[in-house]
């Protein structure tokens, strides 16, 4: 089954993490790949497009998308045989990176020239190890729990976020070419993870989570530059980031930060909050998007709202549009911009199976 950072870092007590992280050498993993079926067309709706990466039979879900050339990649999980299986697909044709003897799953992806970077996590007896495939070789950056979400390619160089647990100490991290870059320090009652990352020239900005504390309840959503945090907390209240982008030198921060009553989708620029919803139902944003002076967020809200499902949408300038019409539950895990493209990934139940789906340009596809 899928686990959300954002449940974890909630739940501190399920988190998975390891600390003493090594590159280990890659090992060949067999490719299979996996058309969708052929009722798996587009389902278009006036306004934009909902499209099922796989057949509603099996549990899936999409985590990120990238999109290179007239191309669309997207990582996700498919499910072999029971076991849930890393998987990107492109163009919607599944491209399964294990044979499904082991749990794994893609959380993060990116395309450099003709290589495709994943990364995500593979269960090596009962623990999760952060790992990477490129072209759908396999790479464990750890031998100990541990985890990946986001990559980045910068001049020939591979960068991937993450983290590293053992006991009540968790340490943020990037891997540069593999070698482990801790963030912040390591201290006991603390559990951190870098979530995203992202590198421009010669920087490298990094967003992550903190949890501290004797009941490890006190979050802290930071940002990264080389190494120097700036607090994204309004030290009242608890805060997480989902996902950072860096535009035209300013910094944006996706994520949510706690209220009198429940959680609020907010995103950051330069430090700076912007809430997006009323905190009259819980919410989050996890991905984010900047063109110009337009601002896009993808996210959830009707988390635990009685009587509703929690439902996928993206913010445009703050103005809230529904990916769904709510009647099953959907869920919207980052966000893609290409040209005047908008892509949304993540996935939506039929008949109680979460299937794997992208929302694309989506202006009337569903309803509040």
């Amino acid at each position: 089954m899928k686990k959300i950072h954002w449940v974890i870092l909630t739940c501190c007590a399920t988190m998975l993490f390891a600390l003493g992280c090594k590159k280990e050498e890659a090992v060949s993993t067999a490719i299979t790949t996996a058309s969708a079926n052929a009722g798996n067309a587009a389902r278009k709706a006036a306004g934009g497009e909902t499209m099922m990466l796989d057949n509603g039979n099996i549990n899936s879900g999409a985590s990120a998308t990238v999109i290179s050339g007239n191309d669309v990649y997207t990582a996700g999980w498919d499910n072999v045989g029971g076991n849930a299986v890393a998987t990107y697909w492109k163009n919607g044709t599944a491209v399964h990176l294990s044979d499904g003897t082991h749990q794994s799953e893609g959380r993060g992806i990116t395309v450099s020239g003709h290589d495709v970077y994943v990364v995500g996590t593979e269960r090596i007896g009962n623990t999760d190890v952060a790992t990477y495939w490129k072209n759908g070789v396999k790479t464990n950056l750890s031998n100990t729990m541990s985890v990946a979400y986001d990559v980045a390619v910068s001049n020939g160089d591979v960068y991937i976020a993450g983290g590293a647990r053992t006991g009540l100490v968790g340490v943020a991290k990037y891997w540069k070419n593999g070698i482990p870059v801790a963030i912040g320090d390591s201290t006991y009652f603390k559990i951190a993870e870098a979530i995203s990352i992202a590198v421009v020239d010669t920087d490298v900005y990094v967003a992550t989570t903190e949890v501290t504390g004797p009941q490890l309840d006190q979050a802290t959503a930071k940002y990264w530059k080389n190494g120097v945090a700036t607090s994204l907390s309004d030290g009242v209240h608890n805060s997480y980031a989902h996902k950072i982008a860096v535009v035209d030198g300013d910094v944006y921060v996706c994520g949510y930060q706690g209220s009198d009553a429940y959680n609020v989708a907010t995103y950051w620029k330069n430090g700076t909050a912007v809430v997006l919803t009323d905190g009259t139902s819980a919410s989050i944003s996890t991905g984010i998007a900047v063109q110009g002076n337009r601002v896009y967020v993808a996210g959830n809200v009707d988390f635990n709202h009685p009587g509703r499902f929690p439902k996928a949408v993206y913010w445009k300038d703050g103005t809230p549009i529904a990916l769904t019409d709510g009647t099953s539950r959907s869920v919207a895990f980052s966000m893609a911009l290409h040209g005047n493209t908008l892509y949304v990934p993540g996935y939506k139940d039929f008949n109680g199976i979460r299937a794997a789906t992208i929302w694309k340009n989506c202006k009337n596809c569903g309803t509040f």
